[in-house]
């Protein structure tokens, strides 16, 4: 596994969960990431990209 696989598989979760933390409360995580997307917010790009490339790995 590379360096950078592994880093972002350290890192992917602990930016989704610290994002996630400040969601409005009838929101489970999935939607508030679902919306961050939409509205085109980098952590949420991020963790989107960094998922697909862990998962294509």
């Amino acid at each position: 596994m590379s360096v950078a696989a592994m880093l972002l598989a350290l890192l992917l979760p602990v930016v989704s969960l610290w994002k996630s933390i400040g969601r409005a409360e009838e929101m489970d995580e999935f939607e508030h990431f679902v919306m961050e997307l939409l509205q085109g917010s980098l952590w949420a790009v991020f963790v989107l990209a960094g998922y697909v490339f862990l998962f294509a790995w």
